[in-house]
């Protein structure tokens, strides 16, 4: 409004010649000096999907998302971009945005700036998961427009307890993101909310399967001379299965493919022995039937006891007299 007075006192009728002069050049000017705000900016953001995560691995999982954007109406050829992105529908704790299957489970991951992940990407409303990144476009001088992409950096954190099996998901939308965009020379990412808003859309996705990981302890009866009495011996199993996963834990047959009968070998010559489940040796161990041991997995360290006996026997000739038994856990 002060504009448009000052150029209607530069109206003269002794000089109207530079009235309309005067008029002219401060009419330009205030269109120019509101040309950030006239600007108009649209946004694009591609879906973050981090694919099959295997957190019994304990490894971080990375992927990226794409922004895009274009401005037009960029009269003086420059405006600016903040990009705030909030934590998202899934939540956040401990400074970790979160994606959530359809129990409640969570999955922790974060947006970064970079691609080395050492720069949190967040929102000026939301600093404890970061800032948001500063992104100033400028315009071919004929057409007043800019386009730009920028990567947006996901992680899945690493070392996170296992989680259970399912679709994870995290929206944004709504007051989750706020891109603001304005002039150049005015506009602070680190505190501005102020300016043009937009609130695109994305979502981050991630899968987890049914899993399980297994180790096997070595078995050694010692040294004997004669076999006139049993020996015993224990070993154990470990099995991690992600929480909610049905697994069994079958022993095959070894050397003799006869687990109701192992054998172990010194070339020709072999000792008896089996693998029961149970102190009292009441229960064997097998592939398949009552022989396996079936459990549901939470997540933790299941350690299922192998007890090994040799039975009173002729003794062989000397020697070191060994097996291989595979541990087959199916889920």
């Amino acid at each position: 409004m002060t504009n448009h007075m000052v150029a209607s006192w530069g109206v003269c009728i002794f000089r109207p010649g530079f009235a309309v002069v005067a008029g002219i050049i401060l009419v330009l000017l205030a269109a120019s000096g509101s040309s950030a705000r006239a600007s108009t900016c649209t946004f694009g953001i591609t879906e973050l999907n981090f694919g099959n995560v295997d957190t019994l691995a304990g490894t971080a999982v990375d992927s990226t998302a794409t922004l895009s954007i274009s401005c037009t109406g960029m009269a003086l050829g420059s405006v600016r971009v903040c990009p705030n992105i909030n934590a998202g529908a899934g939540g956040s704790s401990g400074g970790w945005r979160q994606m959530r299957n359809g129990t409640g489970s969570t999955l922790d991951f974060q947006l970064y700036r970079d691609a080395s992940r050492s720069t949190l990407w967040g929102s000026a409303a939301y600093p404890v998961l970061g800032l948001p990144p500063t992104i100033d476009l400028f315009a071919t001088p004929i057409t007043g427009t800019a386009t730009k992409t920028v990567t947006i950096y996901g992680r899945i954190a690493p070392g996170q307890e296992p989680r259970a099996t399912g679709n994870y998901l995290s929206t944004f939308s709504g007051s989750e993101t706020q891109f603001v965009y304005g002039d150049i020379s005015v506009l602070n990412c680190a505190v501005t909310l102020i300016g043009g808003i937009a609130r695109p859309t994305f979502a981050t996705l991630a899968q987890i399967e049914a899993n399980c990981l297994v180790e096997a302890q070595d078995m050694d009866f010692g040294v004997h001379g004669l076999l006139d009495q049993p020996v015993e011996t224990l070993g154990e199993i470990g099995v991690i299965c992600t929480p909610g996963t049905s697994f069994k834990i079958g022993l095959g047959g070894g050397l003799s493919g006869n687990p109701l009968d192992r054998q172990m070998r010194h070339g020709a010559n072999a000792i008896r022995y089996n693998l029961f489940q149970d102190a009292g040796h009441g229960q064997l161990w097998t592939g398949d039937g009552a022989g396996i041991l079936a459990g549901i997995g939470d997540g933790s360290l299941l350690a299922a006891p192998v007890y090994g006996r040799v039975p009173a026997q002729p003794s062989p000739v000397p020697g070191t007299y060994q097996d291989t038994v595979v541990v087959t856990v199916t889920y």
